[in-house]
């Protein structure tokens, strides 16, 4: 059993309610950064969630340690370590309470962590590339069916928009005596954003 968590990297925490002491195996303390013999609490690890998931992970753990629910904590979340890599982490965990009513309290939480910041990098490049093979697609098809330049250039950057899922899109087009390129149609609410390029071979404000 040992070996199959050491060689699967799943992390391991156990959690005493009763001395409010928590243990954090090996392979949990490597996903971390945290030193062998560096001290765990609550607070400690609400510190490495990432700023945006903090507040619903917080939420998490009041509610699983809640004696009126079924103490499960079953999430994704990101952490940022101390190396400033942020990762992608699953945690589930189990809560066992004591006693029965107003007296019942929680006695023990016991979970699993494993890093899948692979995985998830994997599933954002496929839906990226979803978009992007939806964009392509309408695009053709707005190439074939419309004759107007003008109204070309306004389907394609609003189907980039609408498909492609970005905040702003723009063509442009080459000035010969100038050399450079021209922004000739801007759409989206971030429109303004190719007025402010600056490369070789931007003329800008188009």
């Amino acid at each position: 059993m040992r070996q199959a968590v050491r060689v699967s990297k799943i992390g391991i925490f156990d959690h005493d309610h009763l001395t409010d002491s928590i243990y954090w195996s090996p392979e949990q303390r490597d996903i971390y950064q945290w030193g062998p013999k560096e001290p765990v609490s609550l607070a400690a690890y609400l510190k490495h969630v990432h700023p945006d998931d903090v507040a619903a992970i917080a939420m998490a753990v009041k509610r699983a340690h809640d004696p009126t629910g079924d103490g499960l904590f079953d999430v994704e979340h990101r952490i940022v370590r101390r190396d400033g890599a942020i990762r992608w982490l699953t945690t589930r965990s189990q809560t066992i309470f004591s006693g029965e009513g107003a007296a019942r309290r929680p006695l023990r939480t016991i979970g699993a962590v494993l890093d899948v910041t692979e995985r998830k990098q994997t599933d954002d490049l496929i839906v990226r590339l979803n978009k992007l093979y939806a964009t392509l697609s309408e695009t053709n098809q707005t190439i074939v069916r419309v004759r107007s330049e003008a109204e070309l250039f306004a389907q394609i950057t609003r189907k980039a928009i609408e498909f492609g899922g970005l905040i702003c899109a723009w063509i442009g087009l080459m000035d010969e005596d100038a050399q450079c390129l021209v922004p000739v149609y801007k759409h989206g609410p971030s429109a303004s954003y190719a007025d402010k390029l600056e490369f070789p071979g931007y003329c800008g404000q188009g």
